[in-house]
């Protein structure tokens, strides 16, 4: 028996509901599913919406708070990074 593939038009969690109706103000708010996420045009959208889902394993609020604060980590890390390059001091 073979495995059905599992759709991409996989219809958002309440955690990515949250962020697609808050994000750049609710520029994204009409996003439905997965797929269309992946299509917006902005790849930190894509991104947040690819962390958080369901097929990533985020299946409650703290995952995704967890997700999100690492997420903060990580490009707070990257911007010391540029800092340091340019020989600068975060403001």
């Amino acid at each position: 028996m073979t495995a059905v593939p599992k759709s991409k038009k996989q219809d958002l969690n309440e955690y990515q509901k949250i962020i697609a109706a808050g994000y750049e103000g609710g520029e994204f708010d009409y996003v439905e599913n997965l797929e269309e996420a992946m299509r917006v045009g902005d790849g930190l959208f894509s991104f947040l919406m690819a962390e958080l889902s369901d097929a990533e394993g985020c299946d409650c609020l703290d995952t995704a708070i967890c997700r999100l604060e690492a997420i903060e980590r990580e490009v707070g890390d990257c911007l010391s990074l540029m800092y340091a390059a340019g020989g600068r001091l975060p403001s």
